[in-house]
């Protein structure tokens, strides 16, 4: 058993070594040199041991994640879930269809996609100035072959197929987008 002189000799050397541990090496130091030194010393332990006690109690402290499923809720439990920051919904589908509430028409076109300005026909019209031309320029090699170099640079109708394919494209691409957006639609 330790006498209480011997008691105060070893909290005495403790207390010293605390005042005096330097993590710095010194190389014939001053006196506020070697005391900034155990002042950053002393800072750095403190900041490393509260690191390490955040960390253990980290590991040490069990963090509960609670799973509940609420099938069909009520509106007041819904409402009170709906505030709640960590809810996540893991619902899949909408529970009622859209088809059931929701009733769709075929839509109405701009009046030029259903005309005959781009039509196949219209266009192998514009080249032909007459019907013997027409039939000359549609027969040869079995295609739909047109004589562009009997009109001028000037002629409207030498851009004028190129103007209307592109009518009768954007016409066809609106039509296949609003089909795929409705058959999407009514789906789910």
């Amino acid at each position: 058993m330790l006498q209480d002189g011997e008691h105060s000799l070893n909290v005495f050397c403790v207390k010293a070594y605390i005042c005096c541990f330097n993590l710095f090496p010194t190389i014939n130091p001053d006196e506020i040199r070697l005391r900034v030194q155990r002042q950053i010393t002393r800072f750095y332990l403190f900041i490393l041991l509260t690191m390490l006690i955040i960390v253990f109690l980290c590991i040490i402290l069990p963090f509960h994640t609670e799973i509940v499923s609420e099938y069909s809720p009520s509106l007041i439990e819904y409402q009170h879930l709906y505030n709640c920051p960590n809810l996540q919904c893991s619902c899949s589908s909408v529970a009622i269809s859209y088809s059931s509430f929701l009733s769709l028409t075929l839509p109405t076109y701009h009046q030029i996609c259903s005309s005959d300005f781009i039509s196949q026909k219209w266009i192998s019209l514009m080249f032909a100035p007459s019907i013997d031309q027409y039939l000359a320029d549609t027969t040869y090699q079995g295609s739909s072959h047109y004589n562009l170099t009997q009109y001028s640079v000037t002629d409207y109708r030498t851009i004028a197929t190129y103007h209307f394919q592109l009518l009768a494209t954007f016409c066809q691409l609106s039509n296949s987008t609003i089909v795929a957006a409705l058959e999407q639609l009514s789906t789910q």
